[in-house]
């Protein structure tokens, strides 16, 4: 089993980390094949090994068992302007694989171990042509992922005949990777001028830590079933820098992942019928790469300094709504979507072509088949509407326009044990 972990570590090592590009901003609408099909709930409903990324309380109500799995995601995104004639350019690169890990086992006494490896991102722009603003050496865009292991430790709060309520804790083991193209014109604006643009991919590693809870509030609610609900709390990923681009980054390069927090409900209608909940905050203002307004370059602080440029993203909720229906011992479906405003407004347009994230509203499909008692396989489907979002450019672009849609296929198979 360590060896298949590690082999598949390494997987996700040279696939994963090329390309992604989120939902919510860096975040994708959930994760694990069965959350994402139930439009991303997750807080108060594990349904499966990568419930640890959202909430590793519900780690301890997830069956002993293996999860191995997907997604093709495919995120189509575009950007126009109208001085120097217009243009109007589409980014290329268009499908991604994204595989995902999950394993679970009882310790001795309550105590259930765990172990989610996951991955998503924030950027992946691959434009053929640049601006007549940010560069001319021929493409731009920006590669940006981030790659966690989370192990985890939940257990009861209650004795074993009393399990309805558990706690988690997951440290959290990152790994990011970026390379930026096409902004040699903002060197001379940078505390760093050879350290902006065009210098390949670097890396960054760092550590955090999320906790959970999770709980079985009322045992029948309204004549129907239980009512269970869970909070968890994830603290920044505090990284390393990117010295390839600590003229670019603020606080020299640093892009920390921004903390969040998620809340939610599930209520059990019948046994075969529940409806889920989730609030999700993500604190992106909290990071300075991604916090800081385009203004400070007119106050005459350079790129890359502590109060640098960034993309002017702001914290951010999310809504999230699910249900799922189970017709016969072999067959589960699941419907859900899911509702986060832009992460920045139309006066930081200049900066966020590199990373458009101007999705909002997002539906979702999924079902699973059970394969005997200790097998099933899981498939889900999520589309992004398209959005869009216009604004004047600080630079003399005219008026910018960013657009996306998105769709996404995800597949799953579990090993019970």
């Amino acid at each position: 089993m360590k060896k298949f972990i590690l082999s598949f570590w390494l997987i996700l090592l040279n696939v994963n980390v090329h390309g992604l590009l989120a939902t919510h901003g860096t975040f994708p609408i959930g994760w694990g094949t069965k959350s994402v099909g139930m439009g991303g709930v997750a807080v108060a409903y594990p349904q499966d090994t990568l419930v640890a990324a959202t909430n590793p309380a519900g780690m301890y109500f997830v069956p002993y068992e293996l999860d191995v799995g997907g997604r093709l995601f495919s995120p189509i995104r575009n950007y126009s302007y109208t001085t120097f004639g217009g243009d109007d350019v589409w980014s290329g690169a268009r499908f991604f694989l994204i595989p995902h890990l999950g394993y679970t086992q009882k310790l001795g006494g309550c105590g259930v171990a765990g172990l989610s490896l996951y991955g998503y991102g924030g950027m992946n722009t691959k434009y053929p042509r640049n601006n007549p603003v940010f560069g001319q050496e021929g493409m731009m865009g920006g590669d940006y992922a981030i790659l966690i292991v989370a192990p985890s430790y939940s257990f009861p709060l209650l004795p074993d005949w009393l399990c309805c309520h558990s706690i988690g804790i997951s440290p959290l083991i990152a790994a990011q990777r970026i390379d930026i193209a096409g902004l040699e014109n903002f060197r001379s604006l940078s505390s760093d001028p050879a350290n902006v643009t065009n210098n390949g991919y670097d890396w960054a590693i760092g550590i955090g830590v999320r906790l959970g809870w999770m709980g079985q509030i009322f045992p029948s609610l309204f004549c129907a079933g239980p009512l269970w609900v869970g909070a968890s709390y994830s603290t920044q990923v505090l990284m390393t820098r990117f010295p390839k681009y600590n003229g670019l980054f603020a606080q020299r390069g640093r892009l920390n992942v921004p903390a969040h927090y998620t809340v939610g409900m599930r209520w059990e209608l019948t046994p075969c019928l529940n409806i889920a909940y989730d609030y999700q905050r993500i604190l992106f203002g909290g990071v300075r790469a991604f916090g800081n307004g385009i203004e400070s370059i007119f106050e005459g602080v350079k790129l890359g300094e502590k109060k640098g440029a960034g993309f002017g993203w702001k914290d951010i909720g999310v809504s999230k709504v699910g249900v799922d229906y189970c017709f016969c011992n072999c067959l589960q479906v699941r419907t859900g979507g899911s509702f986060g405003p832009i992460p920045y407004s139309n006066t930081q347009m200049d900066f966020n072509i590199i990373a458009p994230a101007v999705t909002r509203y997002h539906w979702s499909l999924g079902a699973t088949w059970f394969i005997g008692e200790c097998q099933e396989f899981d498939v889900a489907y999520s589309y992004a509407f398209k959005q869009s979002i216009k604004g004047q450019s600080r630079f003399g672009l005219g008026e910018i326009k960013h657009q996306m849609y998105q769709n996404l296929f995800e597949v799953n198979y579990s090993w019970r044990f």
